[in-house]
């Protein structure tokens, strides 16, 4: 892959996502380029988390900085590689979820392929999160932007697996149920008997 295209083809991802995002499917991509990919989305994550620590008003910092993820946020470079490991962890399992309900819907795709225009779609929607850091305003931003992600990863799984619209997006849905669900059992078994 030519790293150097890289801002152009966020730039059509963003304003011509089908065509770009067709185009992008039949490219011979390698997975590794699409892990290159989502490292550089991952740290552009960690950096507006940290942007939005920075610009959060006082009593939010202090309560995040006071709390049990303090030692975290006051150590950026801490913070840094578990926001890349995370980010990478995640990329892989939301990629391979997303790949085997698409299957379970009749999809002809290969997994690096899907990782490959995921890891596409993830890096301009990172840089637009940078706006998160904004205050007010930012968090609006970053929503829509995150919605709009989503938005792509339906086109993504729809060029990639040669599905329907409706199914790809019933693909990208259900994993949203079930990573929903798997986060609401995981924070009620972290707190533990209610006495």
């Amino acid at each position: 892959m030519d790293f150097g295209s890289i801002p152009q083809i966020s730039q059509h991802i963003l304003l011509k996502p089908a065509q770009t995002l067709a185009a992008q499917a039949k490219a011979k991509a390698a997975l590794a380029d699409g892990v290159i990919l989502y490292t550089a989305a991952s740290l552009l994550g960690v950096l507006s988390g940290l942007l939005s620590l920075v610009f959060l008003d006082s009593q939010s910092s202090r309560l995040l900085y006071q709390g049990q993820m303090g030692s975290l946020f006051s150590n950026p470079l801490l913070y840094a590689l578990v926001g890349l490991a995370a980010g990478l962890a995640t990329s892989f399992i939301w990629a391979g979820l997303v790949h085997f309900l698409s299957k379970l819907l009749g999809g002809k795709g290969r997994f690096h392929a899907l990782y490959f225009l995921f890891a596409l779609i993830a890096l301009p929607i990172a840089v637009l999160h940078l706006l998160n850091a904004l205050p007010y305003l930012g968090l609006l931003l970053g929503a829509l932007a995150s919605l709009y992600g989503l938005y792509l990863q339906v086109l993504a799984v729809s060029r990639v697996h040669r599905l329907t619209t409706l199914r790809a997006g019933l693909a990208v849905l259900a994993a949203l149920v079930l990573c929903g669900l798997a986060i609401s059992v995981l924070v009620f078994l972290s707190l533990g008997p209610m006495a």
